[in-house]
């Protein structure tokens, strides 16, 4: 058959400009960014057979953890309220089996061991479409020097989530660092041990959070807050961390009184693109019914509330 060349020169625009818009959905596809949803959530001593715990100040009129009605109700908050969508983080996890039965079925969690039976763990858990994968420089999951050498502290989670081909998405270090308002300085210190532990591997997308038991400076009686001091932490050794502030100002409420426990920070290669939102009844001032009811929420559900945000990572 013949071509005239006019014909044969349209063939092969028409052919490189297929073959360009080939190779531009394939860059667009393997470069796309994706969407991530992660919560943060103390459940407060969730599986313990004692009511609250050792301290005093919350054992007034509280049921006890086995109780069932109380495992009904956080599995009901979770699925109906919360509704983790990718990933979740818990502090104050005792009974690490009893997780099991308030989570969305298949989801995959990771923790470690401690020595302890009142132990307050933390673990992090993810959705069936992605898995847990050792970080490059260290295959335990942990990050020990974050709980001082001390037994009753927590050390961090740390491992890489990845989707289900392998390809890792973010590094996730979940964390429960020292309460008490003069304690700063351990905080401060926990955070170092994390932020150098972070600096063995050139940065990737990273997620810190969980409850880190922060304090304003009325209550430390330092010059900086609690939030401040940790971000300077982190930035020796990643100077993009950003800590990222809440759409309602407590975290925490109990019967004496309300604060700002729940932190996230992430480093410059992860995009926030809604909240970090919490569930409103830690800040409410208008007592309501149901979930929005303090006394409800913090005798069967929890004395903190969770925290999401929605990221995007390359």
């Amino acid at each position: 058959m013949a071509y005239y060349w006019g014909e044969i020169k349209m063939r092969h625009a028409c052919m490189r400009v297929l073959a360009l818009a080939v190779v531009t959905l394939t860059m667009s596809v393997s470069t796309a960014a994706t969407t991530l949803e992660i919560t943060t959530f103390n459940i407060r001593w969730f599986g313990s057979d004692n009511k609250v715990g050792p301290d005093p100040m919350i054992l007034n009129n509280l049921r006890p953890f086995e109780d069932e009605k109380r495992v009904q109700a956080v599995r009901d908050f979770l699925a109906n309220v919360v509704q983790p969508r990718d990933v979740i983080v818990f502090n104050e996890v005792v009974d690490k089996q009893l997780l099991k039965k308030i989570l969305p079925r298949s989801w995959e969690c990771i923790s470690y061991e401690a020595g302890s039976e009142e132990h307050q763990y933390v673990v992090v858990c993810a959705s069936p479409q992605y898995q847990f994968v050792p970080v490059s420089y260290d295959n335990d999951p942990i990050i020990e020097e974050v709980a001082l050498g001390n037994a009753r502290l927590r050390p961090a989670v740390r491992v890489d989530l990845a989707d289900r081909s392998g390809k890792r998405l973010l590094r996730i270090v979940a964390v429960h660092l020292k309460a008490m308002p003069e304690e700063t300085e351990k905080r401060v210190q926990q955070a170092h041990f994390i932020a150098k532990d972070l600096s063995n591997a050139k940065p990737v997308p990273t997620i810190i959070l969980g409850d880190m038991n922060t304090y304003f400076p009325e209550k430390t009686g330092l010059p900086r807050s609690d939030v401040e001091l940790i971000e300077k932490e982190l930035d020796q050794f990643d100077k993009s961390f950003t800590f990222l502030k809440h759409s309602s100002p407590f975290t925490f409420r109990s019967k004496e009184f309300r604060s700002q426990f729940d932190q996230i920070y992430v480093n410059g290669q992860v995009r926030v693109t809604k909240g970090p939102d919490v569930f409103p009844v830690c800040s409410s001032t208008k007592n309501g019914t149901g979930y929005m009811n303090f006394e409800f929420y913090y005798e069967f559900v929890s004395d903190h509330c969770p925290v999401k945000v929605q990221v995007e990572v390359p």
